[in-house]
């Protein structure tokens, strides 16, 4: 029940936003296209022609039809639980995932994204003031609107949060704890076994979470540049280093939270995320709403969360005329700077996490 009421309600509300691809694991875009061949002659006629006028967008400019590729990515959505329920039945300790076939789910998700959403961006379907002003506004409006330059920043970071948040979900999935790590080492030495498979659920997942975050970081840069070159921002460029300052956002979001779900357990990494993501934010608020003169120590507390790490990447690397004087000089150094400490702190994580894995293998 819950799964039904995210998928029809808050998922073709995300799609409107960028994320065009949610909506094919619902059966509207197939509703629309077979809904003038349901109508009446007359009133089929006046919609298919009304579809001819705006433009039908195909995945990658493909001419698929809807029902082929949304009864794919439902196959794939099917085929994926499908395989949590056989894993669960075989061994009700065994992760809901295994490693292989998470990073191509996330993979597939990532081509998913970018095939549904690259043809949005030429007729501008893919803005979201275009949708509310096509929704709202007066036949003027439409005729004459032009989206704020400011948009591309609001589009390339909060799009692509949600294949971050996904990289989190993934890892949590796949990452095993040090319980299960020492059972299937003592297992393994019963069996006169001295390795893991690197496959397998007591294996570390740091290759795998690095892996689906080189994955994300790509497409996110992929998706920046089309939007940036794009014919709705003429002044905009985007920056030589924008690859690199993405794939940071993603291999410390991403490998830093592994590491410590790994090496440290769940308790501990939940309790990091809650201080390292939510409360610079809030903090980061409550000041800049007292007074104007501390936005800026606002916005280098608010650079120590993930979840800011995606817009302070994006205007670090996109050049915007009409954004304010102190993000453009705030912002880029706070994001620097969280990201080299991050960093750091990531790579000690990952030290500690070979050497925990090592204890416990010499434990067994």
């Amino acid at each position: 029940m819950g799964l039904v009421f995210l998928l029809y309600t808050i998922m073709p509300q995300i799609s409107n936003f960028g994320l065009a691809y949610f909506r094919h694991l619902t059966l509207y875009p197939v509703f629309e296209e077979y809904l003038a061949f349901l109508l009446p002659r007359h009133q089929g006629a006046m919609l298919l022609s009304g579809r001819s006028l705006l433009g039908i967008t195909r995945f990658f400019e493909l001419n698929l039809p809807e029902a082929v590729f949304t009864l794919f990515s439902q196959a794939v959505l099917s085929a994926t639980l499908f395989s949590m329920l056989s894993r669960r039945w075989r061994q009700s300790e065994s992760h809901l995932l295994g490693k292989r076939w998470a990073t191509a789910l996330f993979a597939l998700i990532q081509v998913s994204l970018l095939g549904s959403a690259l043809p949005l961006i030429h007729n501008g379907l893919i803005l979201p003031s275009r949708e509310f002003t096509r929704r709202f506004g007066s036949m003027n409006l439409r005729a004459e609107w032009t989206p704020d330059p400011r948009e591309v920043i609001a589009m390339s970071g909060a799009v692509w949060l949600v294949p971050l948040a996904i990289l989190w979900t993934f890892t949590t999935i796949i990452t095993p704890n040090q319980f299960t790590q020492l059972k299937c080492w003592r297992r393994a030495r019963k069996h006169s076994r001295s390795s893991l498979g690197i496959t397998s659920d007591p294996a570390t997942a740091l290759p795998w979470v690095a892996t689906m975050a080189v994955c994300g970081s790509v497409g996110w840069f992929f998706f920046t540049r089309a939007i940036v070159k794009s014919r709705w921002f003429p002044g905009s460029n985007i920056a030589p280093f924008a690859l690199a300052a993405f794939s940071l956002v993603f291999l410390t979001g991403g490998i830093g939270f592994q590491s410590r779900l790994e090496s440290k357990g769940g308790r501990i990494a939940g309790l990091a995320t809650i201080l390292l993501g939510l409360v610079p934010l809030l903090l980061a608020t409550v000041l800049s709403t007292i007074d104007e003169t501390i936005a800026t120590p606002a916005i280098w507390i608010a650079a120590i969360s993930p979840v800011s790490a995606p817009s302070y990447a994006t205007i670090t690397s996109i050049n915007v005329d009409d954004l304010p004087l102190l993000f453009t000089r705030a912002i880029p150094n706070a994001f620097w700077f969280s990201q080299i400490l991050a960093a750091s702190v990531t790579a000690y994580l990952v030290i500690y996490l070979r050497q925990s894995r090592r204890r416990i293998r010499s434990k067994s």
